[in-house]
């Protein structure tokens, strides 16, 4: 059952706290200079499922992410177990905001300084997190 874990209850929070994309919406036309805009729908369409489905997937097996895993029975609202799992679905997305952040594309790839990301990501357990994030089509090399 995936509502065992507190943190399995808060990815399923966080998961439907993700915006509906609408059928139609205005793209700034920063975003166009390399693309069209079916491509960046497209991609920006693929990037809220993948989200939505790394929530659910975290709900339904926080330990492959490295999450706590306090039982809901056992901790009240209030206790500091409560609250870390509370803040531990957003682990994967703010490593994934490290990674773009210290990167850039050079030759077609999306190259990340590592030493920058290790500067700025407080998730734990980034080597469960890189791992599945491979799951995800992400691949990873020199690290």
């Amino acid at each position: 059952m995936k509502d065992l874990y507190l943190v399995s209850r808060w990815a399923l929070i966080r998961r439907n706290e993700l915006v509906d994309i609408p059928d139609h919406f205005e793209i700034h036309p920063d975003f166009l200079h390399e693309i069209s805009r079916e491509e960046f729908e497209n991609a920006f369409r693929e990037i809220g499922a993948m989200f939505y489905q790394m929530y659910t997937d975290i709900a339904d097996a926080p330990q492959r992410f490295g999450l706590p895993l306090y039982r809901i029975d056992e901790y009240d609202y209030f206790s500091s177990q409560a609250r870390e799992a509370r803040s531990a679905p957003w682990n994967l997305f703010h490593l994934l905001f490290c990674l773009f952040a210290c990167g850039s594309f050079k030759g077609g790839m999306f190259v990340t300084d590592t030493a920058e990301v290790r500067k700025i990501n407080k998730a734990k357990k980034t080597n469960q997190l890189l791992q599945a994030l491979c799951d995800y089509g992400f691949v990873f090399d020199g690290i």
